[in-house]
């Protein structure tokens, strides 16, 4: 915890007010779920949650 307290600074430079909105939200979920490699981890963890309650 100390070296998180002290040694990692702040990776946003300033607030985006525009982040939350539903039209940015909507995008950046579309971004992230068209890239195959995330896709990928996606299925996986589905598969891994439905195979553990089944």
């Amino acid at each position: 915890m100390l070296s998180v307290a002290f040694g990692l600074t702040e990776s946003l430079a300033g607030r985006d007010l525009d982040a939350i909105k539903p039209h940015r939200l909507i995008k950046n979920y579309r971004r992230i779920l068209s890239n195959r490699i995330c896709l990928g981890y996606a299925l996986v963890n589905a598969l891994s949650f439905g195979y553990m309650f089944t």
